[in-house]
């Protein structure tokens, strides 16, 4: 998480991209294997890359991201994955020049 940060701080948003998508997509054997930290850091890693999704006024993208969340989230208890979708929802009607 720290490595996409440092790209995003230096303006590097593709390396970040890939490595938020990396955190987000990281397969858990179990449902028992999802802890807290581990729920944190997709959280956090949607929110930063819905940012940098945002920031660039890439509508498509921070669509496609809660389509892709969603299933891969399936374990998470509902009012986080609510929180997540909500935000997710309200970053793409505030990107700018969307019609």
């Amino acid at each position: 998480m720290q490595t996409a940060d440092t790209a995003v701080e230096s303006e590097q948003t593709g390396p970040a991209i890939k490595l938020f998508e990396e955190i987000i997509k990281e397969e858990v054997p179990t449902p028992d294997d999802l802890t807290d930290d581990a729920i944190r850091a997709k959280e956090q890693a949607t929110y930063k890359l819905a940012a940098i999704f945002k920031e660039k006024g890439l509508v498509e993208e921070l669509i496609n991201l809660t389509k892709t969340v969603l299933p891969l989230f399936v374990d998470f208890p509902r009012s986080k994955l609510a929180k997540i979708t909500r935000t997710l929802f309200d970053l793409a009607m505030k990107v700018e020049g969307r019609h």
